[in-house]
């Protein structure tokens, strides 16, 4: 499966706007969607991995260590890591967290994170680029 990525930048000003013309354009046909996490807020950390060259495949085998170590983290929900067509040295992981502080605080200042990044930090060609957004409605499939 492929998966598109793309960035919008919005006019400042219009991001409801925005969000609520997307929103609608998402509606389902049918009933095909996931249902929508009912009070549940999540917040999708973004991170762009950019591996040393003619490492890539072993880093997608300690992920699968490093991702067990992600699960155990207070506030952790889910994590995806896809791996890019164009660029097959850049990854980009996607994690859920119940808050920011979940992640910023709760993970990165705990032990855990330095076990993360023993095993996922040697492969990085440069720091990892994050950022973090909130989810807006229910995922669909097509």
């Amino acid at each position: 499966m492929i998966v598109e990525h793309a960035e919008l930048t919005v006019e400042a000003g219009r991001e409801e706007d925005f969000e609520a013309v997307f929103e609608k354009a998402r509606e389902p046909k049918q009933a095909r969607s996931t249902p929508p996490n009912r009070g549940v807020s999540v917040i999708v950390e973004h991170a762009e991995l950019t591996v040393e060259a003619g490492r890539e495949e072993d880093f997608e085998a300690v992920f699968e260590k490093a991702r067990e170590v992600l699960a155990e983290a207070d506030g952790f929900r889910w994590a995806e890591l896809l791996r890019c067509v164009e660029r097959p040295r850049t990854f980009l992981l996607l994690v859920g967290w119940e808050s920011v502080e979940a992640h910023t605080v709760g993970f990165r200042e705990s032990e855990r994170f330095q076990r993360w990044r023993s095993l996922v930090g040697p492969f990085f060609a440069e720091p990892p680029a994050v950022e973090h957004y909130r989810e807006l409605g229910a995922r669909f499939a097509g």
